[in-house]
Parts: structure tokens; sequence; C-alpha cells
């Protein structure tokens, strides 16, 4: 029986305890829960956060031999690394030890000769360090001591490589100047620190800039409280907890953005090629989505279209010199090459003691670089009138946001145009260049009115001899519409002989509306509703598509976007029904010459319904009562 125990033990129990032993010695060989000055991390351990998230230890990188001591994410099949200690001194072998030194630092050390390849450089430390890798990926160093035991000595997220994680702070120290940037790798196999970064702009400005060396290549235009400026699509940032945060107790300004979901991996990355990369882990696929990328096109990338130029892609070519402006070197621009960017062609009049220079209004555009903010001023018309009286201002923005205030001086630089989105800016211009559409135009109108308010007075002084009754009503209990009335009388004259300054406005509104359309009122049928000319450009203005009021013909004409959309506001202003919103004439030409005013919402205006084809045809051949000039409503006798 004793030698059956005894071959017991030797076959069976020995060997399994043995096993058991071996095993957990290996686990403790390849997971370090913490870094003590006793408990270090030689290559080929690891050590992993609480949650299972991140793992660091040595790795090499795609095809390279070379060792570095990094963090990566610990799930996924694809080693993705995050944070890289040692990315300038690589070790040529395995003898790496991660350790915590005699002052309280963390190093990374050449095993063989304890040759230091990377440290902290806390300069306040701790001979009784810890380091503790968090769950967000943190590699922290705190102290032990009695009194603060919770002090942080130094943290990996305050010194990036070329990724930002959620729950990082990414800043600027506007009071020292200390940037934090992120360094793209070299090349996939090579982590040290390549061309490209990334980093708020040293200008002190809430705007990201990528570098190659010391040349700008994109920025992400200014922070306005709610996106960056320079990339319209960034409002889906937000249903991550993208923001950025000015902590005045610290002097730092600081991005920081949170997953909501916490089953998405995500990172923001900048590549070797420098851009920005926003990547999710797609666990069906094993790989890595790209879902956001800047810069994406060529007119994303910095001063495409040189200085006072703007850069659409939809277009070609896509470089353009603002209205005012031609290309510097007009051989160069046409070749393509259009670094040189634009000039102005005339000089602007403040310069010369005048303050006779106008705005001229561009819509949808990323914000220009080089913008200064001026915090006194919170109203659109108060940062009009403060670059108005600065000759040395050649641009505005008010943005009701968050920025205020915006002002530029000097050239212009960095301008694209956006197919959604973007801002207004005001260009300083002069003004002959408008006037060239405007005068012949006004000429026009004028005489036009001047004409109709002679006919219209006449003929109604006449009506009003032979009838006591004018016109004829017909309509629902919501609304009345006026038979026989249209073309260019004003409402309150038509239904009850009123005249004043401004009937001839409503007139006047009218023939303006004619001209940017090519089409008389009067004769105006839409081809399946019952509105009439003025409720015809009201419709489109409602829904933002002006530009299908305005005659193909006009379209060759030397104007601009900005003149023609003015045209029509101004052309709705006048023929609001009530007088008392329409302008006088004087505020009139003043609004169609300047661009400095700021134009009020237009109402909807009188007699804006009219006839189908449909009711058109029927009506011709009914008997009721009708105009033959569209005026007047005679009535029949037998005789």
């Amino acid at each position: 029986m004793e030698v059956k125990e005894r071959l017991l033990f030797l076959f069976v129990v020995l060997p399994n305890f043995i096993a058991i032993l071996l095993l957990s010695q290996s686990l403790s060989c390849n997971a370090v829960v913490s870094i003590t000055a006793t408990q270090n991390i030689t290559d080929g351990e690891t050590t992993t956060s609480d949650d299972g998230s991140f793992t660091m230890g040595f790795f090499s990188p795609g095809n390279s031999t070379k060792r570095y001591f990094g963090i990566w994410f610990a799930q996924l099949t694809q080693q993705t690394v995050v944070w890289t200690a040692n990315r300038e001194t690589p070790l040529n072998g395995s003898s790496g030890v991660f350790m915590i030194s005699s002052v309280g630092n963390f190093v990374v050390v050449d095993g063989k000769g304890d040759k230091v390849l990377w440290s902290s450089s806390v300069l306040v430390s701790s001979k009784n360090s810890i380091g503790e890798l968090l769950d967000s990926g943190n590699l922290v160093l705190r102290a032990r001591e009695n009194d603060d035991p919770e002090k942080v000595l130094w943290q990996s997220f305050d010194h990036p490589t070329d990724t930002f994680l959620a729950g990082m702070k990414f800043g600027l120290n506007v009071r020292t100047g200390e940037n934090q940037l992120l360094t793209a790798w070299k090349s996939s196999d090579d982590p040290s620190s390549g061309n490209f970064t990334l980093g708020f702009d040293l200008n002190k400005i809430a705007q990201i800039v990528i570098w190659n060396g010391s040349n700008r290549i994109w920025r992400s235009g200014q922070w306005n409280g709610q996106m960056f400026t320079g990339i319209p699509g960034m409002t889906s940032f937000h249903l991550y907890g993208f923001n950025v945060i000015y902590d005045d107790d610290e002097g730092k300004l600081y991005c920081i953005y949170t997953d909501k979901d916490n089953s998405t991996i995500s990172r923001f990355v900048l590549s070797p090629e420098g851009k920005l990369e926003r990547l999710y882990w797609n666990s069906s696929l094993s790989d890595w989505d790209l879902s956001w990328l800047e810069p994406y096109q060529e007119c994303d990338l910095y001063g495409t279209c040189g200085s006072n130029g703007y850069c659409n892609q939809y277009v070609t070519p896509m470089c353009c010199c603002y209205p005012g402006f031609r290309p510097l070197d007009p051989r160069e621009w046409d070749s393509g090459n259009w670094s040189g960017g634009c000039v102005r062609k005339k000089e602007l009049k403040c310069s010369n003691g005048s303050v006779s220079d106008g705005f001229l209004k561009l819509s949808g555009i990323k914000l220009p670089d080089n913008s200064k903010i001026i915090l006194s001023i919170d109203r659109d018309y108060k940062c009009e009138a403060a670059c108005m009286s600065n000759c040395s201002c050649v641009a505005y923005a008010y943005d009701s946001t968050g920025l205020g205030c915006l002002v530029w001086d000097g050239d212009i630089k960095d301008v694209q145009k956006f197919s959604y989105g973007g801002q207004d800016v005001h260009l300083r211009s002069t003004r002959p260049e408008k006037w060239k559409l405007l005068v012949p135009a006004l000429a026009l109108a004028t005489l036009g009115v001047a004409v109709v308010l002679l006919y219209s007075f006449s003929t109604w002084r006449r009506a009003r001899r032979k009838s006591g009754k004018a016109v004829e009503w017909s309509g629902n209990s919501s609304e009345k519409t006026l038979k026989g009335i249209s073309g260019y009388l004003a409402p309150e004259y038509a239904m009850e002989g009123l005249f004043s300054v401004k009937s001839d406005v409503f007139s006047f509104g009218v023939i303006l509306l004619e001209i940017l359309s090519g089409k008389r009122n009067s004769s105006f049928c839409h081809h399946d509703r019952a509105i009439n000319l003025l409720g015809h450009a009201w419709e489109v203005w409602s829904e933002n598509r002006m530009l299908d009021l305005l005659d193909p013909m006009m379209q060759n004409l030397p104007s601009t976007t900005e003149e023609v959309l003015r045209c029509i506001d101004v052309g709705l202003l006048c023929v609001q029904d009530d007088p008392s919103d329409r302008p006088t004439m004087d505020v009139v030409v003043f609004m169609l010459g300047s661009d400095a005013t700021v134009l009020p919402m237009p109402k909807k205006p009188a007699f804006s319904t009219g006839r189908t084809p449909r009711e058109s045809d029927q009506q011709a051949s009914s008997s009721e009562i009708c105009s033959a000039n569209a005026v007047t409503i005679s009535a029949i006798y037998g005789r």
C-alpha cells in the first residue's frame, strides 16, 4: 500500500505540481502589474491595464528588427502602437529594460551596459515612485509619499507621439508657449520623428495646424465654440464629445474628445504622409476603418491659390481671384501655378484719406488665416464699423456662435469655397466695379417707374370718374385676392387710392425683379402653381435657390453672384405688402451701392398669387369681368 502511494505521488501528483509551478512562473515573467524601483519590465515581458484595454512592453514595428518600448491596444488582432518612449534611440537587440531609476524617473536602458536610452526627465522626482498603465492608455508616474500618495509626476498623455486618444488633453500653454505636438512616424517601420507635426496655432489662435518642417500644409480653421470653422462636416464629431477648452488657471488651451460608446475603439493619428486620420476598429473585418481625413483634397492644402485667391474644388480651374483682384502673374496663373496669388486691380480709396470703400460679401467660405479678434465688439454692425474706420483692415467677419468680431489686415490667405457650410466674410473693395452693373439697371428702372406711375395715376382717375367700383373682389374666409390688378401698382394705391413715397418703391421693386428674371409680372404664369412673378421670387428666396430666378441671358454679364442675390433681396424688400416695411428710394440706392449695409429679412410680397396655365385657359373662355390692360376694369352695357 505504501509503495502504491509513493508511485501515485511520483507519477501523478508531482508532475501536476511541477506543471502548475512552471505555469505560474511563466505568467509572472510575462505580466507585470506595476512598475516600482524593484519591479521592472524586460524585453519579452508586458503589463496590461486593469480593464485589459492597453498593453505596454517592447516591440518591433513592421519589418524592422529594432526594439522600442511602447503602448498598444491589447485586444486587437493587429498590433497598433499609440505611444513610443525611445522612438529616437532604438535597441538593436532584446536586452532592453524599462524601469524606475534611483532618482524616481522612468528610463529605458540597455541591459548590457546600463546605458540610458530614454528618460522621463522629471525635475522634481520621488525615490519612492510607482508607475501604472491606466485604462485610458495613459502611463503615469506617481509619488507614493505619505503626504501626497496620488501626486502625478509625469504622464505619457502630456508627451504624445503620433496618436491622439479619447480622454487625452492635447494643447498649448499660452503663457509659456509650450506646445504639445503630434509627430508622425517616418514610416510604418520606423517610429522615429518624421517631417510632419500637428498642434495648436502658435499665434495663440484656437485652430489646429499641420506643419511640414516649418511650413504650414493644413489648418482646421478657428474654433467657434462648436466646431472648427474650416471643417464643415465636423458637427458629427459632437456625437463623440469633441471640444476645445481654455483653462484659465493653467493658462492652457487644449482639445479633448470622448467616445460616448465605450464599445467603440477609435483614435486620431498623424500619418507618415502628413494626414490627420480618424480611425475606428472594425471587429468583423479585424481592421481599421477610416472615417475622416484631412487634408483630403487639393483645396484643403494651405494656401493652394496664394494670397487673395480662393479655391473651389468643384470648378475648373479651381483657383480664382476675389472680385476686384487679378493674378499677380497671369502667365503662371493660366499655366496652373497659382502660388503667386492675386493683387488688387485698383487701390483702396481709404488709403487716400477717404472712407468711401465698401465691402464685398463672400459667402460659404473657410475663414482666412491670421485673423484678429476684437473682444469688445458684440454686434455685426459694430464689427463692420470698426473695420471701416481702420484703413489697414481689409476684411471682417462676425460669428455669433462664439468667435465674435474677426478682422484681417494685409493679404488674405488660405480661403476655400465650401459646397455646404462655411462662413461669410466681408472683403473691403472699391465701389466703381459694382456701379458698372447697377447704373444702367437703376436708370432703366427709374425711367420705368416714372412711366408706370403716370400711366397708373391717369387710368385710376379715369376709372374713378366713370365708376364708383373699379375693382372686383373674390376670395375665401382666409384670404382675398384682387382680380384684375397686377403689374406695378402698389396694393394700397390699387385698393384704396392711397399714394405715398412708398408707392413708387413698390413699382421699382417689381421692375427690378423683372429685369433680373427677364419676365413681366403681369404676364408671368407658373407651370403648376397659381403664383405670379412676385410669388415666384418669394418662393425661390424662401427655399434659398435665388439664382433660379435669374434670366439665363444675364449669366454672361460681368457681375458676381453676391451682386445678383443682393438685387433680389432689395427687390423683395421693395414689394412688401405693408408700406411701412418698404425702404425709401434713397435707402434703396444706398443698399444697391454698398455691401457694407446688412439687409433686413424681407416679408411676403403683396399680390403674390397669380394664375396657372389651366386657370388662364378656363378664364379666357368664361364670361367673367376682366381687364384688357390688367389695370382697370370696365363695366359693359348694352346699347
